[in-house]
């Protein structure tokens, strides 16, 4: 599904660090992600920016399920000009980032479940199309209906409420990935509790320090 002049705007939470290791990039794609503090509510609106920026690619908006019911309304913008973005909604009826921080501090939980939602119905709702995925069969699938709608010219947005695990498959709160920063043994055991490959997923500062 991805293309080379793709953009992609990420909302703020797990899935801003999820897409910073997980979207490979070309050098023509963008992504876009706030800079600023708590800005929930960012990848539909950079979705579209995305679309009206760069026509020529695919606009994708990718956000966690407390950040896209802030701005789901926005979906109808989308439709009525005609912007067919991939609004991707990692559902898990939780603010997951401050809900790992409250259970790593041993916090009393407060504020971090959501009601479950059918953002897919929603979409429909709002003049767009919306799908809703629970495994990766189930992800195929709808990439492949996706992928036949863009071609044949589709300009209504598109939603896919993927229902994820609660349980985050890599901590993001706090990755001590930088051997030079955390230590050898620190990285590896941190690497190995996530099943993540070091050398296909290096640190952030051992990329920075390779470009030097």
């Amino acid at each position: 599904m991805a293309g080379p002049n793709d953009t992609y705007a990420v909302d703020t939470g797990n899935v801003s660090e999820w897409s910073v290791r997980g979207l490979p990039m070309n050098k023509n794609q963008r992504f876009a992600i706030s800079g600023l503090f708590a800005t929930m509510g960012f990848g539909v609106p950079g979705g579209m920016a995305g679309a009206l920026s760069v026509p020529e690619g695919q606009a994708w908006s990718l956000s966690g399920d407390g950040g896209f019911s802030m701005v789901s309304q926005d979906i109808i913008t989308e439709a009525r000009y005609g912007l067919p973005v991939i609004n991707v909604v990692f559902s898990n009826d939780r603010f997951g980032f401050i809900w790992y921080e409250q259970m790593q501090t041993k916090q009393h939980f407060y504020g971090v479940d959501l009601t479950d939602a059918d953002w897919a119905k929603v979409a429909e709702g709002l003049g767009g199309i919306g799908f809703t995925v629970k495994n990766i069969k189930d992800l195929d699938e709808v990439f492949a209906k996706i992928k036949d709608l863009q071609a044949n010219g589709n300009t209504k947005p598109i939603v896919i409420d993927a229902k994820i695990k609660q349980d985050d498959p890599v901590a993001t709160a706090f990755m001590p990935l930088d051997p030079k920063t955390f230590g050898e043994d620190t990285a590896d055991a941190f690497a190995k509790q996530y099943h993540i490959d070091r050398k296909q997923q290096p640190s952030l500062g051992e990329i920075l320090r390779g470009k030097e």
